[in-house]
């Protein structure tokens, strides 16, 4: 016999949470949710503002209204109370390069780091607001009376910078998490004709590559203004023509912080799966959920204290002994009684399918949109861990965009559970590019989940009369 019981969580008063804001799907019915969880972990993101702090930043007026540091500042602030509710678990650091006063682990001059890559709280946003009205009233007070000027025309604040970047990744070594960097500067030419520095400054750019971080930087300025592409062009991919080199650039990072802010914010892998279109060939690819509204899952609080209670499961014998271990499973099968350990139990249950298993393909047209039974997902190639898985992906996606055709596939995200094996349909997308050349659309397959006969319903047509009076549910009934 079973018996459940509810007992008090040892956590002491109890906190009541509706939802976990760092869930991507709040519908708490993935069977990949746990499995991802526990063995490959949630990725995060360890992002580094690098602010230049030059006092032509200060300077330097916007159409806005604000100064380019103004601006900056505001940016950031925005930035960080969309983070601290989206991905409170996310790591950001802040760094200044060019002011007067060091402030760094590693003794680098003109290097003020403001923030270290920590998880988020609330006191430092309030942190950033008083540093954006007392410190830079000060700097330019010091500036007036011609104190506080740096020479950082030979690129030293903008190499040490980079440097301490570098440092900091070095910290997070693991292919679990994102790691990016956004300067926010209006010089073009950080290193003037020192050619030493500048080279300087390249290889350490290709060393932050070779740790995988996302290299962005953002040039600030009027649209049209002069701003030379000699030095920034090698970092902004996309941006073609040397005329106009600012407004191109602006138009392929963002608009106003929107768009960068969404880079960042960037969709986080539900879990690494692969494709396995025959014996022993396999692309490796990441799995994706679409961002939908969460859930308020109830919770079960002590009518007294308020305290989480949390739910256990004991077996009790007849003789009303607690049974260290689950009792073996049985079936009568043919008139035999055949029994299981809960090991062989769960080994039954093992289908040995893991990830998507290609099964055939149909033509797209055959796919109609009552056939898709629950969210979709995105599938994208894990080139990251798996080099190659690139080129496959492509290929495949190519060849079945040319022929207009669907892969029928059957597809689990975790093993040991026969219930959970779906049937999709994996659908190739082309890139969507907008006017200004921003991507609207992602390249990729779109994993449909198709139903099972018995999903389909079909229900009855009642014919009347047109005379007939049509009768309504009544309260209860709807109830």
């Amino acid at each position: 016999r079973r018996r459940r019981r509810r007992r008090r969580k040892e956590e002491g008063g109890g906190e009541m949470l509706f939802y976990d804001a760092s869930e991507v799907d709040g519908d708490g019915v993935d069977e990949g949710h746990a499995a991802s969880a526990e063995e490959k972990g949630q990725n995060t993101e360890v992002v580094l503002f690098l602010v230049d702090f030059r006092s032509e930043m200060r300077t330097q007026v916007l159409s806005s209204g604000q100064t380019c540091m103004e601006y900056a500042f505001a940016s950031l602030e925005r930035f960080l109370k969309s983070k601290i509710v989206a991905q409170p678990n996310d790591r950001v650091a802040i760094v200044l390069y060019g002011p007067v006063e060091t402030k760094n682990d590693y003794d680098l001059e003109h290097v003020h780091v403001l923030q270290k890559p920590d998880p988020l709280h609330a006191s430092f946003i309030r942190e950033i607001q008083t540093f954006h009205e007392k410190t830079l009233k000060t700097a330019s007070e010091e500036e007036g009376k011609g104190e506080g000027k740096t020479d950082s025309s030979n690129g030293l604040a903008l190499k040490n910078a980079l440097w301490t970047c570098s440092l900091m990744f070095k910290d997070f070594k693991t292919k679990r998490v994102d790691k990016r960097l956004f300067i926010f500067t209006n010089d073009d030419a950080p290193c003037g004709d020192n050619a030493v520095v500048e080279q300087q400054i390249i290889s350490r750019l290709d060393s932050l590559k070779e740790l995988n971080v996302d290299f962005q930087i953002y040039p600030l300025g009027e649209p049209g203004g002069a701003f030379r592409p000699d030095f920034w062009a090698n970092v902004i991919k996309g941006v073609k023509s040397e005329e106009d080199f600012l407004t191109q650039a602006q138009l392929k990072l963002s608009d106003k912080f929107e768009m960068i802010r969404s880079k960042i914010n960037a969709k986080r892998r539900w879990m690494a799966t692969s494709i396995q279109v025959a014996e022993g060939f396999e692309i490796h690819v990441e799995y994706y959920l679409l961002a939908s509204r969460q859930k308020n899952n109830p919770k079960y609080l002590d009518a007294e204290t308020n305290a989480l209670l949390k739910s256990d499961t004991a077996y009790i014998s007849e003789a009303g002994e607690v049974l260290e271990e689950p009792p073996l499973k049985g079936w009568d099968i043919r008139g035999k009684q055949i029994v299981s350990t809960p090991l062989e139990y769960e080994e039954l249950k093992d289908l040995g399918l893991d990830g998507f298993h290609l099964l055939g393909f149909k033509p797209t047209s055959y796919l109609k949109s009552y056939h898709q039974a629950r969210s979709a997902a995105f599938l994208y190639p894990n080139e990251r861990e798996h080099p190659g898985s690139y080129r496959l992906f492509i290929a495949f996606h190519e060849k079945m965009w040319q022929l207009d055709q669907m892969a029928i596939c059957s597809f689990s995200s975790t093993r040991g559970n026969a219930s959970a094996v779906h049937m999709v349909a994996l659908i190739a997308q082309k890139e969507g590019m907008d006017e200004s050349g921003n991507q609207v659309e992602p390249p990729g397959m779109w994993a449909i989940f198709l139903p099972y006969a018995d999903d389909l319903r079909y229900p009855e047509h009642v014919p009347r009369s047109k005379k007939e009076a049509v009768e309504f549910a009544s309260k209860e009934q709807v109830e």
